[in-house]
């Protein structure tokens, strides 16, 4: 069909039904069968070999002087210079516009399309990889040259300045991430988990009680109940389940109680830079999620054969038990130094008034060995 067309009788257009071309840009769906025929019918068609072929191509009558299209070559790699394949790339007349032609990148990397001598848009797609550019303007009028075009890969999962820190640390930035984004935060999670169960972060809030009303929801990030209290009354908690909890006795007046308890500290978010830990106690929860990664790596062979370190001079070579040892290693510095902190901490608390008088301490149970990573 002629560029331009609407009408969807136009776009159906089989080879014997091209009357005249005139030299002007068509689109089209053919089988090789097909180009023969135009060939047959005195047309000369210049694209990508005599194939199944959909895209834009040039359709003059034999003898017309109007410009036939030129190959334009391509390859696209990382940024480390390998070759990416399966890229689709998207060729349009003008910036936004539908595409025009359509070609995937091979085995090795590498494109040809077959453009008209001119001015056009190239835009890069694929699943694993980004474009920071966008829309790359082009200019077709050479055929021996071969164009280079880059993508960056993509990590699922968002990066939050902890997930960007632990990258670094594990020197896992290369192009080809052997962590997401997401697997990094579950182990910078499972680190806070495991630090706040020492050293937790402490809570003050409100509950509001309603009459007859035993169950409530539970704080968010629970470790330990401290107390609840409201007109005098303390409650106590005989059970935590499904995200609530069991308050004895039932209130018999509603309003709103003191709520004291620790909790599971917070990762620092985008819009949240400070985190609820200890900033002097960060490279502490680094270690424990370090320790995590290299366990991962211990215990996986596909992702060890993956991955690879920014550092290449100080782990060339490691096995996967020497992770493991490292591993090993990160989880006990953590231990230590965790207690240390927790000792330092409470030394410098006032000697009086920091005894907790409990109405009831429940904690939550650690989740099984067999289906986390986490270690005390």
């Amino acid at each position: 069909w002629k560029q331009g067309a609407t009408d969807p009788a136009t776009k159906n257009l089989l080879a014997g039904d091209i009357i005249h071309a005139g030299g002007a840009l068509y689109y089209v769906r053919f089988t090789a069968a097909e180009c023969d025929t135009l060939g047959e019918l005195g047309y000369v068609v210049t694209y990508v070999d005599c194939m199944d072929y959909e895209g834009a191509v040039q359709i003059t009558e034999t003898g017309s002087s109007a410009p036939a299209p030129i190959p334009y070559a391509g390859s696209v790699t990382n940024a480390i210079g390998a070759v990416i394949a399966g890229v689709t790339v998207f060729v349009s007349q003008t910036e936004g516009d539908a595409p025009i032609a359509t070609v995937a990148t091979d085995s090795h990397g590498d494109f040809t399309l077959y453009l008209v001598p001119g001015s056009y848009y190239l835009r890069l797609q694929h699943t694993s990889y980004t474009d920071s550019i966008g829309s790359h303007a082009i200019t077709v009028m050479d055929s021996d040259t071969t164009h280079m075009f880059s993508m960056d890969a993509v990590i699922s999962g968002t990066e939050y300045p902890t997930t960007a820190l632990l990258r670094r640390l594990i020197r896992d930035t290369s192009v080809t991430y052997a962590f997401s984004n997401d697997e990094l935060n579950n182990c910078i999670a499972n680190a806070i988990y495991a630090y706040s169960k020492r050293i937790p972060r402490e809570v003050k809030g409100s509950l509001n009680l309603v009459v007859g009303q035993a169950d409530y929801p539970a704080p968010e990030n629970l470790i330990e109940l401290v107390s609840i209290d409201a007109g005098g009354v303390t409650y106590s908690i005989t059970d935590i389940f499904a995200g609530e909890m069991t308050l004895s006795p039932t209130p018999t007046t509603s309003g709103a109680a003191v709520l004291k308890y620790k909790g599971c500290h917070t990762i620092p978010s985008e819009s949240q830079t400070i985190s609820s830990y200890d900033s002097m106690d960060e490279p502490l929860i680094m270690k424990h999620a370090m320790a995590q990664c290299w366990e991962i790596l211990a215990g996986d062979g596909a992702r060890y054969y993956e991955y690879t370190e920014g550092d290449v001079k100080e782990n060339q070579g490691k096995t996967q038990a020497q992770f493991r040892a490292e591993a090993d290693k990160l989880y006990g510095e953590f231990s230590t130094d965790l207690a240390e902190s927790a000792k330092a901490k409470l030394a410098g608390q006032p000697v009086s008034g920091t005894t907790h008088t409990m109405a009831a301490k429940v904690s939550r149970k650690k989740t099984p060995a067999s289906t986390t990573i986490y270690k005390d």
